[in-house]
């Protein structure tokens, strides 16, 4: 699943990524929920990790994500969409999915 289209896709990815909140700390889940169901931009250290700019990611980092950044790996391997993550432009693509959905749920009203 590349992107989330539909209603059923996004059912299956909160379920996918719910399974892996325990790997992610409490204060981070909203902004994963955010990005992975409403596609929405997140923040600064998200962003980077979730672009493989790890150096980036660990320069952002609070201390609970610093902590958890091996368990922030397995989450995004585990649970998380393969399309979703690895790149910026695969992040891009992903907030770009959200957009076009909808523009065209706007231009079908």
């Amino acid at each position: 699943m590349s992107s989330p289209s539909t209603t059923v896709q996004t059912d299956h990815i909160a379920a996918m990524i719910a399974e892996g909140r325990h790997l992610v700390p409490p204060h981070m889940w909203s902004a994963v929920e955010g990005y992975y169901l409403r596609g929405y931009h997140p923040g600064g250290f998200l962003t980077a990790f979730l672009s493989n700019d790890l150096m980036d990611a660990i320069s952002r980092a609070d201390s609970d994500n610093l902590r958890a950044f091996h368990q922030w790996g397995q989450f995004l391997y585990n649970y998380a969409p393969s399309g979703s993550y690895g790149s910026p432009a695969k992040v891009a693509a992903w907030l770009d999915a959200f957009n076009r959905a909808d523009l065209d749920q706007a231009e079908a009203a």
